[in-house]
């Protein structure tokens, strides 16, 4: 395990206040995943498992806020619009 590599997971007492945004996305991305992270036993391999989760974030979850939908489709209809 990484704990006994000395590495640190870090949390943050006080959060992202004043951004709300950031704030919903740690609150959403750490809580669910914490024993993947926790079970990771390089840092290679967390790395390896926070990429997959960052990108299922952006490319496979619907999110209920973006009318449920992906984020990145969100963020290409909201370009094509703008355009």
């Amino acid at each position: 395990m990484l704990f006994n590599q000395s590495a640190r997971i870090y949390y943050s007492e006080n959060g992202a206040k004043g951004n709300v945004h950031m704030e919903s996305f740690t609150g959403h991305f750490k809580c669910p995943h914490k024993s993947l992270f926790c079970e990771a036993e390089s840092l290679e391999e967390l790395r390896v498992i926070v990429e997959d989760r960052i990108n299922y974030w952006n490319n496979r979850r619907k999110h209920a806020s973006l009318q449920n939908r992906i984020p990145i489709e969100y963020i290409e209809q909201r370009l094509k619009d703008e355009s």
